[in-house]
């Protein structure tokens, strides 16, 4: 079933895998601070986690949540200062001020406020990829429901494409130093094409394990739309999944509601 332009029920599914990918689903991992700990990253949060050193909004928003909660002038020009900055071995402040922070964000107003950003990323991400349905139909080709939802995953996680775009559009790109196979024109982008892609991205193969949760958050995309998720192969079977991350596609739709 190729897609040829953003409907609701995509935009929700991908909502569903994003927050799966990001959070494992869990509000008391999304209204809090993390820290992913690689390179340059900072501190991020929400169901797709904002990164506050990397994209100057997502600071802005902790700042009008933590003045809405009242927190102390000192205090916040000591977290802003914190958040500002890069913070690959996470949080080097005080408890009591990551504490505030946390509650400031997990709070009734706080999470109201986390979800609106969520949406402007989500608005984002549905640009990349109408860039990317273009960009392979330049070529006579089309993108299954499972690949596009890879794709976010992966463009949420990097940024708006270029290679990918490239590639599409059935042009050579060259990933990790090899060649990636050129994409015949007119054929159907699935999830196997998407795969053999996003594993030559350096950094898929720099940092071992994105290849699981990668599956998993199709899967969980896939039944939020109501379609059985392709075959993974054995050789690229996801991790059995636990009780807790058996989502239900319907109660994760209801937890953030895609913009009108």
């Amino acid at each position: 079933m190729p897609v040829t332009t953003i409907s609701d029920p995509l935009r929700a599914a991908v909502l569903a895998a994003l927050y799966w990918h990001e959070c494992r689903s869990d509000p008391a991992i999304a209204y809090r601070l993390s820290f992913a700990r690689i390179g340059a990253s900072g501190a991020s949060f929400g169901p797709l986690q904002a990164d506050s050193h990397a994209w100057p909004p997502a600071l802005a928003a902790i700042e009008r949540i933590c003045r809405a909660a009242a927190m102390p002038a000192e205090q916040l020009g000591r977290v802003l200062g914190i958040l500002r900055r890069a913070l690959p071995q996470g949080w080097p402040g005080a408890a009591a001020d990551l504490a505030a922070v946390d509650a400031a964000l997990g709070s009734t107003q706080g999470r109201a406020a986390v979800d609106q950003l969520m949406q402007t990323i989500l608005d984002g991400l549905m640009v990349q990829l109408e860039r990317c349905i273009a960009a392979a139909v330049a070529n006579g080709s089309t993108i299954t429901p499972a690949a596009l939802i890879g794709m976010t995953v992966w463009i949420n996680q990097d940024g708006p494409p270029t290679d990918l775009l490239e590639w599409l559009r059935g042009e050579p790109v060259e990933l990790s130093g090899e060649a990636v196979p050129v994409l015949a024109r007119g054929a159907e982008i699935g999830q196997p094409a998407w795969l053999s892609y996003y594993q030559r991205i350096p950094f898929v193969r720099q940092h071992a394990g994105q290849l699981g949760p990668m599956l998993q958050a199709i899967t969980v995309g896939m039944k939020a739309l109501g379609l059985e998720p392709p075959p993974a192969g054995a050789a690229l079977a996801p991790p059995p999944q636990s009780e807790a991350d058996k989502l239900n596609a319907a109660e994760l739709a209801g937890t953030l509601k895609p913009a009108a």
